[in-house]
C-alpha cells in the first residue's frame, strides 16, 4: 500500500522537548536545518526503514474534543502555517502530553516528505520522530603520523525511539497514519494517545486486508508441522473464500477454510496475539473490499521449493492433483502429480 522508497526530505527542524512532569524544558529552534546531500540519504533510511507498514491509524477527532495534532496537520497540508510555526505548535503539543515521570527527554524531529506513493497516489507527508537514548562512541582521527582516539555522545543512527509518518491522503477519514510499533504501556499513552490521539483504522479495506495478512502469517507458521501442501491447500481456501463472498464471517470463514477444530483453536490463539501485538483493527463480520483482495491475493503463492532444483507452482485447487510420498530406496522425499495436458 506504501511505497517509501523515492521519499524526499524537503523541510528539517528539531526541537529540544524535555519532560514537563521532572521540570524538563522545551527549547524552540528557530531555522530549519540545511541538509548536505550525504546526510540527506543517511536521515532518510534513519526515519523511514523501521516503519513497516503492517498497520494503519488514523486521528481521532470529534466537535467534543478536536486532535490539535490532526487540526495542525490539516493547515500545514492546507498552507495555512509555516512549517517552523508547525513544528513549534507540535513540539509544544507533545511537551503538554507527558504526565509520567517516566517519560524520556529528547530531540523531536519534525519532516516534510515529498514522493511518498500510497497506492497509485504521490502524496507528501508529515513526519514526527523523538530521539531519546544518547550513546557514546569513540572517534579516531590521524594526525600527521599519528591517530588519536577521543569519544563523543550522540544517538544511534539506526533509527529514532519514536516515529509517526502522515500521510496527505484521506483528509475526510481523518487522514492515514503510520507509526512505529511496539511500545510500551508508558510510552503508548504518552506517544500514540495524549500526542497523536490516533486509533486503528476500520474501513472495510484495512478490515479485509488485516484478516488476510494475519491468515497468511498464520499458515506459514504452521507450514512446517502440516507440510507444504497443506499449506498450499489453506492459501488457495483463503483466496476462494474472499473471491466467492461478498461479506465476511469469522465463524464461515474458519470452518471453509481450517475446517479441523485444533486449526481453528491454533488461528483464534494467533490472531489474539497478532492483534494485541501490532494493534490491527479486526472485526467478525464486515463487508468484503475487492480491492484489498486483489492486492493482498499476490502475497498468496503457492510456491513449492525442492532443495535447489525445483520449484512446483500450483494453481487453482490441488488438493486431489498433488500427492508427498517418500522413497525408502532411495531415502527421499517426492511429489506425485496428475495431469491432463502437457504445453
Amino acid at each position: 500500500m506504501v511505497d517509501l522508497s523515492n521519499a524526499l526530505i524537503k523541510s528539517l527542524i528539531i526541537h529540544k522537548v524535555g519532560n514537563k512532569m521532572t521540570e524538563g524544558e522545551l527549547i524552540f529552534s528557530e531555522n530549519q536545518i540545511t541538509l548536505p546531500e550525504t546526510l540527506s540519504d543517511l536521515l532518510q533510511t534513519y526515519y523511514l526503514a523501521s516503519l513497516k507498514n503492517e498497520s494503519f491509524y488514523c486521528f481521532q477527532n470529534t466537535e467534543d474534543d478536536p486532535n490539535g495534532v490532526m487540526n495542525l496537520i490539516k493547515d500545514l497540508f492546507h498552507e495555512k502555517i509555516s512549517f517552523t510555526d508547525f513544528s513549534k505548535k507540535a513540539a509544544e503539543q507533545l511537551f503538554d502530553s507527558a504526565s509520567s515521570e517516566k517519560i524520556s527527554d529528547g530531540d523531536f524531529h519534525v519532516v516534510y516528505f515529498t514522493d511518498c506513493q500510497v497506492d497509485d497516489e504521490i502524496v507528501n507527508a508529515i513526519g514526527f520522530f523523538k530521539s531519546e537514548k544518547r550513546e557514546n562512541y569513540l572517534r579516531i582521527q590521524e594526525k600527521k603520523k599519528d591517530l588519536e582516539l577521543s569519544y563523543e555522545t550522540g544517538i544511534n543512527a539506526n533509527k529514532p525511539d519514536k516515529v509517526c509518518l502522515v500521510f496527505n491522503t484521506e483528509e475526510n477519514s481523518n487522514f492515514l497514519v503510520s507509526i512505529s510499533e511496539p511500545f510500551g504501556k508508558v510510552d503508548s499513552q504518552y506517544w500514540k494517545e495524549a500526542f497523536l490521539n490516533i486509533v486503528a483504522r476500520k474501513d472495510d479495506f484495512h478490515l479485509t486486508q488485516n484478516v488476510l495478512n494475519i491468515t497468511k502469517k498464520f499458515i506459514n507458521n504452521i507450514s512446517k508441522e502440516e507440510g507444504k501442501e497443506k499449506q498450499i491447500e489453506l492459501e488457495q481456501n483463503t483466496v476462494k473464500y474472499f473471491t466467492e463472498n461478498q461479506s465476511f464471517d469469522s465463524g464461515d470463514f474458519e470452518d471453509y477454510v481450517f475446517a479441523r477444530p485444533d486449526i481453528i483453536d491454533s488461528f483464534r490463539d494467533f490472531k489474539k496475539s497478532y492483534v494485541e501485538e501490532k494493534q490491527v483493527a479486526v472485526n467478525d463480520n464486515f463487508e468484503i473490499s475487492d480491492n484489498a483482495v486483489k492486492k493482498e491475493s499476490k502475497k498468496f503463492k503457492s510456491v513449492i521449493k525442492l532443495d535447489k532444483n525445483f520449484h512446483i507452482y500450483v494453481h487453482g485447487s490441488s488438493k486431489e492433483m498433488i500427492k508427498k510420498g517418500f522413497d525408502d530406496t532411495k531415502k527421499m522425499n517426492f511429489y506425485q502429480l496428475y495431469f491432463e495436458e502437457e504445453d
